[in-house]
């Protein structure tokens, strides 16, 4: 290369007739990452279930990302209280009002996955019963205790003791089944229980012992810092609310 006359790049010239040997074509020279992929790329992207527009939009401010997933789950949730309000628990709801709230069950659980709810220090807490399909509660709940009228639904758990307390309250008693507690092995957010005692107390009278007897696991499927959701081995599902921690106590050691 004679003094004063760049060396085109490899592959990025035309050759000249010209004394000057190579000559430049800019015009023709292209970097080899931009070539012919760009259409390719977003093709296959989108037969993947890539989402390019909801790319954009975050990118540029307007799909609102994380805030538009909190929001959603926060109306959603809202939407789910807003259901289950004055059902009583699921004692007294039309079947399309039952098939509303396990909609919005599916929804929010889809929205927010539980991520090993058993290994967060919230999860041990009292929570207090808001919803549940389970026969034997709504049983209570619609017909009380022998006379003595329904109060409220509690589930104690405490993954550290190893213990799960199911307690319903009447005006004046109760009904109590203690169980052993274990996180699954092979699932986080579920738990395995097996009955240990059971009792009841009905006035002056009591605590009266009964024979337990049943073992299971619940999964929780949607937790967050004031409510959760599960299912269980039978495909029933309970909402509640905490109540606070259980300080590893449970309501009461009668049974």
């Amino acid at each position: 290369v004679r003094k004063g006359v760049a060396k085109a790049p490899p592959g990025c010239g035309t050759r000249s007739s010209s004394a000057n040997g190579w000559k430049p074509a800019q015009t023709r020279y292209y970097p080899r990452k931009l070539r012919a992929a760009p259409l390719v790329t977003v093709a296959a992207s989108a037969a993947e279930g890539f989402d390019l527009g909801r790319l954009f939009a975050d990118a540029f401010g307007g799909g609102g990302g994380a805030n538009a997933d909190k929001n959603k789950i926060a109306s959603t949730k809202k939407e789910l209280l807003d259901s289950i309000t004055g059902l009583e628990e699921g004692a007294k709801q039309t079947p399309e009002q039952k098939a509303k709230v396990l909609a919005l069950v599916a929804e929010i659980k889809d929205l927010k996955p539980a991520e090993a709810v058993t290994a967060k220090k919230a999860f041990s807490s009292r929570w207090k019963l808001l919803w549940t399909t389970e026969k034997e509660t709504l049983a209570f709940r619609k017909n009380g205790f022998f006379g003595k009228k329904y109060v409220a639904a509690y589930q104690d758990i405490d993954v550290s003791e190893g213990r799960l307390q199911n307690l319903i309250g009447f005006d004046d008693g109760y009904f109590s089944v203690m169980s052993t507690l274990s996180v699954d092995e092979d699932n986080a957010n579920r738990c395995n229980f097996k009955f240990t005692s059971a009792g009841a107390k009905y006035g002056q009278f009591g605590p009266i012992t009964l024979p337990p007897f049943g073992q299971g696991w619940f999964e929780t499927v949607y937790m967050d810092d004031d409510l959760r959701i599960a299912e269980d081995i039978r495909g029933d599902t309970l909402i509640c609310a905490r109540s606070g921690t259980s300080d590893g106590e449970p309501f009461t050691k009668d049974p």
